[in-house]
Parts: C-alpha cells; sequence; structure tokens
C-alpha cells in the first residue's frame, strides 16, 4: 500500500482562533493551535481523493499545493464541510468531465436543492460554476481507484458518514456510533476521530468520549480533529500520551502515510 493522508483542517466550525476569542488557544502562537475547518486528502496512485470541500478550501488548497482532484466524498452537509465547494471549479475548463462525488443520499438531495446552480443541464452564461457528478451511497463503493465503505454515525438530529479505506477510517463528526457500525471499524490500523472539546457536547464527542471509543476499537494508531479552541495542542497531547492508547492529536499539514 503506497498512499498518504494530508490533514488540511483540523478545526470545529468556526476554526481556530475563532473570531473575537482572546482565550489561551486562540492566541497562541503556536501552529499547532491553528485550525482550519475539517478536511483531509488521501493520496494513492498518483490520485486525489478530498475527503468535504470545507469552508476553508480555497486557502487549504493554496497552502498545501493541491494541484489536481479526481473524487471527493462528502460526510454531511453542514456549512463547514460542505460550503468550499464552489472552488473545485479551479480544477475544471469548459471541456474537462465532471468531478466524481459521493455522499449520504440525503445530502445529495440536500444539496440539490441548496446549490441548485451547480446542476444545471446547459452552463449558464459566462459559467462560473463547479460540474461535478454527484452519487449517494449506501454501500461500498470505488472512488479514484480506492475502495470506501460508508460508517453511518450519529451527529445530533442528523445521520452523517464516516469512511473506511484501506485499513484507515474518518470519522469527523459523531456524537455516537451504533453497534452495527461499530462492527465495520475494529482492526483497523489507524483511526481519525471526533474530539471536539473537553466538556460534554450535545452532537460532537468530547474528549474523554473520543478517548472511550479508542478503547473499545483498539486501532493501532489514532488522531483526533475537529478540535475547538477548548484544547490546548500541547497540554493535552501529553496527557493523552500519558494513557498508553497512541492518541495523538492532529495538527494542520500532518501527513501520514497509510
Amino acid at each position: 500500500m503506497n498512499a498518504k493522508i494530508t490533514f488540511l483542517g483540523t478545526g470545529t466550525s468556526h476554526g481556530v482562533p475563532k473570531i473575537n476569542c482572546e482565550c489561551a488557544v486562540c492566541a497562541s502562537k503556536s501552529s499547532f493551535n491553528k485550525r482550519l475547518r475539517c478536511s483531509i486528502l488521501i493520496e494513492s496512485a498518483g490520485r486525489n481523493i478530498l475527503i468535504d470541500t470545507s469552508a476553508d478550501f480555497r486557502s487549504q488548497a493554496l497552502k498545501f499545493k493541491i494541484k489536481t482532484l479526481d473524487a471527493i466524498l462528502f460526510t454531511h452537509a453542514h456549512a463547514d464541510h460542505l460550503h468550499g465547494i464552489d472552488d473545485i471549479r479551479a480544477y475544471q475548463t469548459r471541456i474537462s468531465p465532471a468531478i466524481e462525488c459521493f455522499g449520504p443520499p440525503e445530502f445529495c438531495s440536500d444539496v440539490k436543492n441548496r446549490f441548485a446552480y451547480i446542476f444545471l443541464e446547459k452552463m449558464p452564461m459566462g459559467g462560473g460554476t463547479p460540474r461535478i457528478s454527484l452519487t449517494g451511497v449506501t454501500d461500498s463503493f470505488e472512488a479514484a481507484g480506492v475502495k470506501f465503505t460508508p460508517i453511518p454515525v450519529v451527529h445530533g438530529s442528523v445521520q452523517t458518514y464516516g469512511y473506511r479505506f484501506f485499513n484507515a477510517a474518518y470519522i469527523p463528526d459523531v456524537k455516537f456510533i451504533t453497534e452495527e457500525s461499530m462492527k465495520l471499524l475494529y482492526g483497523l490500523d489507524i483511526l481519525i476521530i471526533d474530539a471536539l472539546r473537553l466538556r460534554p457536547h450535545t452532537t460532537h464527542l468530547n474528549l474523554d468520549e473520543a478517548v472511550e471509543i479508542v478503547k473499545i476499537l483498539k486501532p493501532k494508531k489514532t488522531y483526533f480533529t475537529h478540535i475547538d479552541h477548548e484544547i490546548m495542542h500541547e497540554s493535552e497531547s501529553e496527557r493523552l500520551a500519558g494513557l498508553g492508547l497512541n492518541i495523538e492529536i492532529a495538527y494542520d499539514g500532518l501527513v501520514i502515510e497509510i
């Protein structure tokens, strides 16, 4: 296996630093505490697969020099994971094919209603719209030569997807994982999972809840993502290291081999 994951963003919906906040994390000079909205890039066999067009996608594409996109997977339709969708048009010409995109069936219906201009039969005068081929998925599928298995999880009042690929899984927004979905997550080499903050939250795992998931699944390595400004990278990383569970807090620009 010769693939890698780049963390394009590891922050929650408002990013870190948060606007109008002067807390210790937001004021930190450490690059580990600067977090764009949550997204990853998977590179395999010379092809690029993006999971979520975050609200910061333009900045991410420039910062990490993403030259091509071959497929996009979506976890759900919340703004921080979707609203960079218009910026993918930079990867297309008028004659290039539509980019293959995949997501939960409900997501597809929602996006086609909210971003109807993307799905017009004929490009409007002046162009300026991304062209995508959007497919709802419920079972395993292939995107840009990589097999993915959707992992349905509960994120507040909505169902979102995580994805398993190779022997890794990415689950950025989750509060509860059903027994059926847990069965799809055993035997992982790498687990990347939501660990929003220290205090409990209604729609996300907090850090301690995420640790309990790790204890059950026992992946070889875990990375926490979708991090709020309550978590100071350095101090919480030290605490997690003491648990002996091989957990790290991910940070923007982290690259891991899979």
